[in-house]
């Protein structure tokens, strides 16, 4: 909230400094306090995450979007996210980068369905990219591991993964044993 606030009161055209300066887009005069003038051309593009799970942060429309020109941006198709992993990691092979693009474009399907909670967005890719350009002997077993750390403590989660996976010839990152309690499948899975 209190960044929102901060962002808020920045375009609203009067910021308090915390050194007790002021950014005024239209200064006044008076108070004893220095005033900084907001430069006429200034302008602030921001990204927000949607509201809502698993983005627990502030609903930022509700907050200040009216103070914006809203555009929302949705992830890119399977060949645009190649030409964009492409270039986060030109030493990476184009078949691996396309079951890259390809893993992630089926558990964002996966989300859209209501079958994950998470929707695994074209950064976790391109994370996944980046990590093999700069340790190409990890890989992508591991470099996906690093993605996927915090699903492997949910059964359901841990499943609907692995079955993407799996569909693209890559296995289960090492340690999944796909035996757990919890999420929506419960119980002892395998595959």
């Amino acid at each position: 909230t209190e960044v929102v606030a901060v962002l808020r009161s920045l375009i609203d055209g009067d910021m308090l400094l915390p050194d007790g300066r002021r950014l005024q887009r239209y200064p006044t005069e008076g108070g004893g306090r220095e005033v900084l003038k907001i430069h006429p051309s200034f302008r602030l593009i921001v990204l927000v995450n949607r509201p809502g799970w698993p983005f627990l942060g502030n609903d930022f429309f509700a907050e200040c979007g009216d103070l914006f020109s809203p555009h929302a941006l949705h992830n890119p198709g399977l060949d645009a996210e190649m030409e964009l992993l492409k270039m986060y990691a030109p030493g990476v092979g184009e078949k691996t980068l396309r079951t890259i693009a390809s893993i992630f474009s089926d558990l964002r399907a996966k989300n859209e369905k209501g079958l994950l909670s998470y929707p695994y967005s074209t950064r976790e890719a391109v994370q996944v990219a980046r990590h093999l350009e700069s340790i190409p002997s990890s890989g992508l077993v591991d470099a996906l591991a690093n993605v996927f750390a915090f699903d492997e403590y949910d059964a359901y989660v841990k499943k609907q993964i692995s079955e993407t996976l799996k569909k693209y010839g890559v296995p289960a990152p090492s340690g999944w044993n796909l035996v757990g309690k919890g999420g929506k499948g419960g119980g002892n899975l395998e595959l």
